[in-house]
């Protein structure tokens, strides 16, 4: 009697496991769970203390990423035997589902080699949208593709290469688009919010021209790298150009809201302080004043002497330098004058 109940214990937890993910080698690792506990003769304790092993082992290997149905089976096929040994049941049930737990795990590692070989795009692809941070951006888009991606994983535990390969181009088609957006939220992201707060300067109002020419600017980041996102020189470059542009045209906005909003006894000062900003640059290069001039006179004039002073610095290192030949010549001078030296001596001494 007792032997007919402990039989239907355990028929019934495997049909359990059964239900929850049902396996195309279920009733193999079963089968194979059996016969192993039967065998053996080391302690359930010894039984319980591998499968926890193997459970580790999974866990490192990712295989909730690779079996997952595997590597849930697995886990409570170790905790009802956890819990069978606790309640001190029969060491035969305890054996079984402790080595049924090591063995889903063992079925799981083959299947995570036939992951890994049919799913190469997706893998690298899904890699990449971590590194980009995309579960971080936009975790209900990447979330999204997670599910998509596990059940290519599903399809290949059941044995439907075909089916997952099929199925994978969908989800190929999702990440490249969610690598996109991501790629050009992670490097326009501080243009546009630059641009927003040009907005409420009402840029698009006080300076229109700019303000079209600013949005043309991240309208072509945006285009290029909808096109081309792994190009990250490029985009680096036009990451510059768009922060560059929307920046100018918050400052030039700011200010212009300022000469709108300006009131009479504030132009003087307004003048002032602009003529300072160019005394300013002019002290710095050590240039004399020219604030007689009209502002854009003295843009020129600042701009004249400022190149000058370039040029005779370029020319100034230039004529320092000392070139490799110039080097040997004097080096072969030097020996020169030594032989010259020894042979002076030398008759000197005669």
């Amino acid at each position: 009697m007792q032997s007919t109940f402990r039989l239907f214990l355990i028929t019934a937890l495997f049909l359990v496991l059964s239900a929850c993910a049902s396996l195309p080698d279920d009733k193999n690792l079963h089968n194979h769970a059996e016969s192993v506990a039967a065998s053996s003769r080391l302690s359930s304790a010894s039984f319980l203390q591998r499968a926890k092993l193997k459970l580790q082992k999974g866990k490192s290997e990712s295989l909730y990423l690779y079996a997952p149905s595997y590597f849930e089976n697995a886990q409570k096929a170790y905790k009802e035997a956890h819990q069978a040994y606790k309640d001190k049941e029969d060491d035969n049930t305890i054996k079984l589902q402790t080595q049924l737990s090591i063995e889903y795990i063992e079925s799981g590692m083959r299947n995570k080699k036939v992951v890994k070989g049919t799913l190469k795009k997706s893998l690298k692809n899904r890699q990449l949208l971590l590194t980009l941070k995309a579960n971080k951006h936009f975790p209900q888009d990447f979330t999204i593709i997670e599910e998509e991606f596990s059940n290519l994983v599903k399809s290949i535990e059941q044995r439907k290469l075909d089916a997952a390969q099929a199925q994978e181009r969908e989800v190929l088609a999702k990440m490249r688009s969610l690598e996109i957006k991501t790629i050009g939220f992670t490097h326009l992201s501080a243009a546009q919010k630059m641009l927003e707060k040009a907005q409420l300067q009402d840029a698009e109002a006080l300076l229109p021209k700019t303000y079209l020419y600013t949005l043309d600017v991240l309208q072509q980041a945006r285009s290029f790298i909808g096109k081309n996102p792994r190009k990250k020189s490029k985009i680096k470059q036009l990451t510059h150009s768009s922060a560059f542009a929307s920046q100018r045209l918050y400052y030039l906005a700011r200010h212009a809201k300022r000469l709108q909003n300006m009131e009479e006894s504030s132009i003087e000062k307004a003048v002032l302080l602009h003529e300072l900003q160019l005394q300013r640059i002019s002290d710095a290069a050590k240039l004399p004043a020219v604030g007689n001039q009209s502002f854009n006179d003295q843009s020129i004039v600042l701009a004249e002497k400022i190149a000058v002073l370039k040029l005779n610095k370029k020319k100034k290192g230039k004529d320092n330098k000392v070139t490799e030949a110039q080097l040997d010549r004097w080096k072969r001078n030097v020996v020169l004058l030594q032989r010259e030296v020894k042979r002076l001596k030398a008759k000197l001494n005669k």
